[in-house]
């Protein structure tokens, strides 16, 4: 509908005068451009009225209690609207306040049949399970969002795809713990996207010194989705390894010890592994005891990465 609207006359014409009046941005203009939007919303045809949450995206910010309004009213008889561009643009800001006014949109995303909108209705829910209580303009509906992201964690593939997507790219965040907490219980879903959208969650990652951040990793490393995220799990922890060698050598032991991984297998991952067992090894600080752990390590992980192991051997004997 949005790609309508730009390229029909009506809507280029209404873009047009609502940008040149946006410009002047007088008392004058802006009660015109309000006025313009209360015709546009309540326009029959489904491109103008996409047309009109576009640009109250723009007056958000000057009355939100008005534009989300006119919002509710562009919705009505026009459900698709919510599956494009700027309909959940729209959500998504929205929120910030009034989520309770938001969260029947958010459903009726996750409801459609289109397994694109019911992934964007899914992540826009678990974004705001992990806001504050004031952002989404009270505890009861912080409550609200999180019984809806808890209700997508438990629903279809498709829609734990949007939690897993969410929770991996806020790892680091403000809700780390929560979002370490929500996906580590996604980490041995059946469906193979789930698990390769967890797995990004060390693409936005760092450290090792947040106890929910720790649990998530070695969680990840017993997991059936180590195979998926393998190769940014092992850069992972050769970046942030030697903040704690001992913990480090645990989360390796835990990889030995993978259920899901018993087989010896080609990965470009294991290099870096071996790499990461022969670093603590000869770490300066390490003692006797750790130095031991580190070359049972090394041995478990030459088993298991035959071809790496020599490969990884053979730089040492050329430096």
């Amino acid at each position: 509908p949005h790609s309508i609207y730009i390229n029909s006359s009506r809507g280029a014409s209404f873009r047009a005068l609502m940008r040149a009046l946006h410009g002047r941005a007088s008392n004058e203009t802006k009660q015109k451009m309000w006025d313009l939007l209360e015709f546009a919303s309540s326009d029959p045809s489904t491109p103008m009225r996409a047309g009109a949450i576009e640009e109250l995206l723009y007056l958000l910010y000057e009355d939100r209690e008005r534009a989300i309004a006119l919002f509710e009213r562009a919705m009505e008889g026009h459900p698709n609207l919510l599956c494009f561009q700027p309909g959940p643009e729209f959500l998504y800001y929205g929120t910030y306040k009034h989520f309770s006014r938001m969260k029947p949109f958010v459903q009726a995303m996750m409801d459609e049949e289109k397994e694109e909108c019911r992934q964007r209705g899914a992540e826009l829910a678990c974004i705001a399970a992990i806001s504050s209580a004031s952002a989404l303009g009270s505890e009861a509906n912080l409550a609200a969002a999180r019984e809806l992201a808890q209700g997508v964690a438990n629903g279809p593939a498709v829609l734990r795809r949007g939690a897993a997507r969410v929770y991996a790219h806020n790892l680091n965040g403000e809700r780390s713990a929560y979002c370490a907490r929500e996906l580590s219980q996604l980490l041995n879903d059946e469906d193979d996207k789930v698990r390769d959208y967890a797995a990004q969650a060390f693409y936005h990652t760092c450290g090792t010194h947040s106890p929910g951040l720790r649990e998530f990793v070695e969680d990840f490393a017993a997991s059936r989705a180590l195979r998926a995220g393998e190769h940014e799990f092992s850069e992972y922890l050769w970046k942030y390894g030697l903040e704690d060698p001992s913990w480090t050598l645990l989360v390796l032991q835990i990889v030995l010890e993978n259920d899901y991984e018993q087989e010896p297998h080609y990965s470009l991952a294991g290099g870096n592994l071996v790499r990461l067992a022969l670093r603590l090894y000869t770490d300066p600080t390490a003692d006797h005891a750790r130095r031991a752990h580190a070359m049972d390590i090394f041995d478990g992980l030459m088993e298991r990465y035959t071809y790496e192991t020599q490969s990884v051997l053979d730089e040492w004997d050329r430096k």
